[in-house]
């Protein structure tokens, strides 16, 4: 399924790799609310190029968005 999305694939590559090495990783976005963590540990892995809507259902007031997608380009699409 994640095939045909190069960054999907690469995630979940990075994913697989760090499993099988028992290696832990950064799971890192836009840096806006690190301050609520722990010191990061592990290999950091990018999740900005991974944007965009998946699904919106106005109706049911759901909307699904990717892990690097902003707030500002998810307030665009509900505006």
């Amino acid at each position: 399924m994640h095939r045909a999305d190069p960054e999907l694939s690469r995630l979940v590559d990075c994913v697989k790799s760090a499993r099988t090495e028992h290696a832990a990783l950064d799971i890192q976005g836009g840096g806006t609310k690190q301050f609520y963590a722990e010191a990061p540990r592990g290999e950091p892995l990018e999740m900005r190029a991974l944007t965009g809507i998946s699904s919106y259902e106005p109706t049911e007031l759901v909307v699904t968005a990717r892990a690097g997608t902003t707030l500002a380009e998810l307030e665009l699409v509900l505006a």
